[in-house]
């Protein structure tokens, strides 16, 4: 069975430049909501509000900066690799002892989407989604599912993959179009991970859907957000009621309800005492 939020299969949708536009002729206002400073990662938590087309919108961003890659680590609810199994964030988040963590891919929704996980392979069949790589050189790229390899992304040293998609950015710049669904196009809550370079990374939470609060934002808002961000690559992780982000035992976010059980997290580890 499929949702309407899962790896259904995808068409290229074109990047709606008066939404782009919307975006970035927002007037932003920051504020700084959490910082973490340690010796092997530091972050800034900034909540940043606007309005757009006369609706609300809030986000929050987590401008992050590790000493190795393998501090950006992920998990599997209930510990466990597999089709189906679904945990809360915050519940797989105390359970690994993460600093920070957000919602991950929802892989488990779908036999096809590639895995690799902490450097190991679980799955290597992309279906058609884009594949994010976290290489354990600290770059990230994007790729379509033909263009991508998952033994070949093994050999070069990947530490994490992520389906779900759709890649936003390339070498900084919006797609001219998104591998995406009709539905996912639309406005909606928003998960997403940006590289700015390698150690230097951005986890992103958009709240939506709540009226008087935060609308939510199209993919393409969502591209632009990630390239005001500074991001030279950008890719949408599993949104709607799964985008929760979670720092220091709290929601920073208001997600919808208590968010949704899903299959994965991505989070920053501890720091060893």
């Amino acid at each position: 069975s499929t949702n309407d939020w899962s790896h259904a299969d995808t068409s290229s949708l074109a990047a709606d430049q008066s939404e782009i536009d919307a975006f970035h002729a927002a007037e932003k206002t920051r504020k700084t909501v959490q910082e973490y400073a340690g010796k092997t990662a530091e972050f800034t938590i900034e909540q940043v509000s606007c309005t757009i087309n006369g609706e609300p919108l809030v986000y929050f961003t987590a401008d992050l900066y590790v000493t190795s890659t393998r501090c950006i680590q992920t998990a599997f609810a209930q510990s466990t690799y597999g089709r189906n199994i679904r945990d809360y964030v915050d519940k797989m988040a105390r359970d690994n002892n993460a600093l920070l963590a957000i919602s991950g891919d929802s892989y488990g929704e779908s036999s096809r989407t590639c895995v690799i996980r902490n450097g190991t392979l679980y799955n290597s069949d992309p279906g058609t989604s884009d594949v994010c790589v976290l290489y354990l050189d600290g770059t990230m790229k994007t790729y379509s599912a033909s263009q991508f390899d998952a033994e070949q992304a093994m050999q070069d040293g990947a530490w994490q993959t992520w389906t779900f998609g759709p890649a936003l950015l390339d070498s900084g710049e919006i797609l001219d179009s998104f591998h995406s669904t009709e539905y996912l196009n639309k406005v909606n809550p928003r998960c997403a991970i940006g590289y700015i370079a390698p150690g230097h990374y951005l986890f992103v939470l958009v709240d939506g859907r709540q009226d008087g609060y935060s609308a939510g934002v199209t993919m393409a808002q969502l591209a632009a957000l990630m390239q005001e961000e500074g991001c030279q690559t950008a890719h949408n992780l599993d949104g709607g009621k799964s985008a929760v982000m979670y720092y220091d035992g709290d929601w920073s976010n208001h997600p919808i309800g208590m968010g949704r059980a899903i299959s994965d997290c991505i989070y920053l580890a501890a720091e060893e005492e």
